[in-house]
């Protein structure tokens, strides 16, 4: 088997969730020849969804050497490295590991978001492909609804920074607040581009053609509410309702109300719903709740968590 060279050109992008991911990867991984994005589902196959009496290091070695090319970096970018939000990211440390079996020399991207804010999407996320739960109860581990749960200790992301620094080296590992993309885009990826040493003419080409609109616009809060309701009727994995209800009636109904929807809400008003939302959150989770946990992480980070209103008050 052809082994990994010593000098690695290896990234994994881990996530988390709703931090930008999609405008990293189809502005920065995608769009260059100095870049070779891997197929997010082969990287599943090979390294998420084997069980841990599945998993097999010499199958990933050798998928590892298919699809690496000698003259790019090659990056295995998927949110679902970093564990799954809805999930509690119960298997984040297991795949850290398996990464570092496989690829010893790689280094690993990971970008983190405040708190609160990235739960607050995380949740909206969650409505929008097939949940049904309040807030209220997706926040309660202990509700019985869904078989997956909501941990807030997968939000306390010193834990993976550090495991990973310590498995592969802290020169190796970059973290990055989503709220640099937000606030400084151009140092954004001024920083991945550093952290991976691109040369200066690829640099310089990236630098150029890069486009910070934004690209996943979201459902406004109205969307949310219709689509929570809505979500037991129209997916067909709820099985216990399948039975009852015309599910074709229900998705013609809903994609009728959606449209309606969708430009009825002012700027104003999606401010003051993401307020009362995460204003919810910081009550069922506790003021302060991640404040040791940020501290800790910022000893590994260069930019300053407290300046990117990371510490609510």
């Amino acid at each position: 088997m052809k082994a990994i060279k010593e000098k690695s050109n290896l990234l994994f992008h881990i996530g988390y969730h709703k931090t930008g991911t999609s405008f990293i990867q189809q502005q920065i991984f995608e769009k260059y020849n100095c870049f070779r994005r891997v197929n997010q589902y082969d990287i599943n196959r090979a390294l998420i969804y084997p069980g841990p009496f599945h998993f097999d290091e010499k199958s990933a070695k050798s998928f590892i050497n298919s699809v690496n090319r000698d003259d790019a970096i090659n990056v295995y970018s998927n949110e679902r490295l970093s564990g799954g939000p809805h999930s509690g990211g119960r298997d984040a440390k297991e795949i850290a590991d398996r990464i570092k079996l496989i690829a010893p020399n790689a280094k690993v991207l990971i970008v983190v978001r405040e708190q609160i804010s990235a739960i607050s999407s995380s949740y909206n996320q969650y409505i929008r492909a097939v949940g049904s739960l309040s807030i209220a109860e997706y926040l309660n581990p202990t509700t019985k609804r869904d078989l997956e749960r909501f941990r807030k200790e997968h939000f306390e992301y010193h834990h993976l920074v550090s495991h990973y620094i310590e498995l592969l080296g802290r020169e190796n590992v970059l973290c990055i607040p989503f709220e640099v993309l937000v606030t400084d885009s151009n140092l954004f990826v001024n920083t991945i581009l550093d952290f991976v040493k691109l040369s200066t003419l690829n640099r310089k080409n990236v630098l150029e053609n890069i486009d910070y609109k934004p690209i996943n616009e979201s459902l406004n809060y109205k969307q949310i509410i219709l689509k929570r309701y809505f979500n037991p009727f129209i997916n067909h994995h709820q099985k216990d309702i399948a039975g009852t209800y015309n599910f074709g009636v229900a998705k013609f109904l809903y994609s009728v109300l959606n449209r309606l929807l969708q430009n009825v809400v002012t700027q104003q008003q999606s401010k003051k719903f993401k307020k009362r939302q995460e204003t919810l959150i910081l009550k069922r989770l506790g003021k302060g709740y991640f404040n040791e946990s940020n501290k800790k992480l910022q000893e590994f980070l260069s930019f300053d968590l407290q300046g990117l209103g990371w510490y609510r008050k």
